[in-house]
Formats: structure tokens, C-alpha cells, sequence
């Protein structure tokens, strides 16, 4: 949709006109003042269209993307349900033989079994969350949730990253491919039910942890950074991880909650910093861009 010279209000900046428009972000012009604002989500967040019919195409936008996403994700959930049909099955027809003499028993681990970080005493440990249409509740809740199981009692290595996360704590948020927020963990997970502010999937178990976070203003960001700027670098730092926050292509993997290498941390705050100049006041991102 052409927005360039359509009229529209923002809680913050008050009346303005979109001068300028990429596919994933507009630019405004309030007064002498140009503001660059994610597109569509930010129409959902509070930027309003003065013109009803306008914001309500746009709106229908929104509702479009979601729509797809969630066909995405009910299509991958349909596989994965598969894959482990597929797996059960397999295991059934395995056939064991008796055991003729009594043998030692061995000790087989899980290899799906997440192996947490150990941390370095002192040192702040980085980290990326995918959000996407939570980061709305998350945001205002000032926290992020997980729970601790999906619907078939299996534990996520994504959603247990949750327990890595200690005071002090660096988050970059993620959602529509770019960084739209940043925050600071204020103490490590707690368990108990899903907030009330939360309005998750049902499928997804009322049971979790959650950790709090002071979501860094501008939140969200002014001028979210598009991870894509970086994707070379993403692809050097993380093509030898073993839960990367991105896939061998430098696009966002599925999941919720990855840990982030401190070189690409760095490399995220300084365009966050660069598009945000204010966040260069945030004491934990000056250290890491200072290291």
C-alpha cells in the first residue's frame, strides 16, 4: 500500500506525514522532527492513520502476517507431529531379544537433553528472543515467559535457555527479521503460571518461568536495525554453534530464546546504538561495546 502523504498521529510525536516508505518501515515527518517506525507492526503498537479507512487496510495488513505465521507454525507443529509419530512407530517394531545372562546395566544419556552455559563469574551473558506477537504483553509486562513443556510433556532447549538468564543480563528483542527493543534482566527465572497479561496459544502449558526485564526506552525502538545488515557476520559467528539464534542463511531460526556470542552481541549494539544514540547511555551495552 502507498502511505507517502498520508496523515497520521502518534502518542508520542503527535500529527505527522509519511514522507517516505521501504517495504518493513515508514519514515514521518513531525514538524522539523523525521521519525523512521516499523512497518506494519507499528500501526498495531500505536501509530494510528488519521484517515479510519486507511488504518484499517493497514490493520487488515496485520492480520494478514499474522494469519501466515500462524498457518506456518500450525504446518510446522503438523510435521514435527509426524516426525515423532514417525519415530514412535519405528521404535515399536524394534524387536528385543531376552536376555540369556544378567548383564551390568549402563547409564544411556538423552542426547536431546539441553546442557546449560556455564557462566563466567562477573561476566554478563548476551542473548536473543524471538517474540513476534508477544512481545506486545511482554513489553508492557516488563518480562519475558516460556513454558516449561509443550502439549506432549517435552521440554524446549529454547524455553529452558530461560534458566541461563542471571541480573545484569543483556536481551536484544527480535520480531519481523529486525531488533526492536533491548533490556536489561533484572534477577534470574521464577516458576509459576502463565501472567495474566500473556494471551498465548492454548496449546502451550499454563506452567512456566518467567524472567523480568527492564525493557530500555525508546521501546519500541525509534529505528528498529534490520538483522539482514549484518548477515555476513551472522553467518561467520554462528555457523558453528550448536543452538544458533540464526541458520546457516543468516535468517532467524525457530525457537524462543537463544544465547547470543559476545562478538555478535557487540556487533548488534553498535547499530542499535547507531540508530538509538540514546541507548549509548545503558550502562551494560557501553561495556560491551567498550570491550
Amino acid at each position: 500500500m502507498d502511505l507517502i502523504g498520508i496523515k497520521v498521529v502518534s502518542p508520542t510525536y503527535g500529527e505527522g506525514t509519511i514522507v517516505s516508505q521501504t517495504v518493513n518501515r515508514v519514515d514521518i515527518q513531525f514538524g522539523v522532527d523525521k521519525r523512521t517506525f516499523a512497518y506494519p507492526t507499528s500501526f498495531k503498537l500505536g501509530l494510528k492513520a488519521i484517515d479510519a479507512s486507511i488504518q484499517e487496510k493497514i490493520l487488515g495488513e496485520i492480520r494478514e502476517i499474522e494469519e501466515r505465521q500462524r498457518q506456518l507454525e500450525a504446518q510446522q507443529e503438523a510435521q514435527r507431529e509426524e516426525a515423532r509419530k514417525a519415530r514412535a512407530q519405528a521404535q515399536s517394531q524394534v524387536k528385543v531379544e531376552p536376555k540369556k545372562t544378567a548383564a551390568p546395566v549402563k547409564t544411556v544419556k538423552n542426547r536431546n537433553v539441553y546442557t546449560h552455559t556455564a557462566r563466567l563469574s562477573g561476566k554478563p551473558m548476551y542473548f536473543y528472543v524471538f517474540q513476534g506477537d508477544t512481545f506486545e504483553q511482554e513489553s508492557a509486562g516488563g518480562y519475558i515467559w516460556a513454558p516449561k513443556v509443550n502439549k506432549d510433556g517435552m521440554s524446549m532447549h529454547h524455553w529452558e535457555r530461560l534458566m541461563d538468564i542471571r541480573k545484569g543480563d543483556l536481551v536484544f528483542h527480535g520480531w519481523n527479521g529486525q531488533i526492536n527493543a533491548v533490556s536489561i534482566a533484572l534477577s534470574p527465572f521464577e516458576e509459576g503460571n502463565r501472567p495474566n497479561t500473556f494471551n498465548t496459544v492454548n496449546q502451550w502449558d499454563k506452567y512456566g518461568r518467567a524472567v523480568k526485564l527492564d525493557y530500555q526506552a525508546p521501546c519500541p525502538l525509534t529505528n528498529p536495525v534490520p538483522t539482514k545488515t549484518y548477515k555476513q557476520e551472522i553467518m561467520r559467528i554462528c555457523r558453528n554453534m550448536k543452538y544458533s539464534p540464526f541458520d546457516k542463511d543468516g535468517n532467524g531460526n525457530m525457537g524462543y530464546l537463544y544465547e547470543l556470542p559476545k562478538e555478535l552481541a557487540k556487533i548488534f549494539a553498535q547499530g542499535v546504538i547507531a540508530a538509538n544514540p540514546s541507548l549509548a547511555q545503558v550502562p551494560q551495552i557501553h561495556d560491551l561495546i567498550s570491550i
